[in-house]
């Protein structure tokens, strides 16, 4: 029983990460949408965040990243999302290019 509840534990402290790629090309003028698909940490308190990115883009009340770039918004953005639990957070890295 100490051992089920010590992995258990060892579970509930991984950190977050996100395992897919973001969505690398957004359209002027249409919808743009990433749903990351989270494992790891305290599941009760997931978020996500921009650290960096354009300024069309943001995380809705669902965890999703949204926006609707214009035709002023076309080229390619460094973008930068963290999940965090409250305790531990990691980054995913990526380009999305805008046409």
């Amino acid at each position: 029983m100490v051992q089920i509840n010590t992995k258990k534990v060892l579970l509930n402290m991984s950190t977050p990460y996100i395992t897919n790629m973001i969505s690398n090309v957004a359209y002027v003028g249409k919808e743009y949408i990433f749903v990351p698909r989270i494992v790891g940490g305290n599941t009760e308190n997931l978020s996500v965040s921009i650290q960096e990115g354009p300024s069309w883009m943001a995380v809705d009340e669902n965890g999703f990243v949204v926006g609707i770039p214009t035709i002023q918004d076309i080229g390619t953005y460094r973008v930068i999302l963290t999940v965090s639990d409250g305790t531990l957070s990691s980054d995913l890295v990526d380009y999305v290019i805008v046409e």
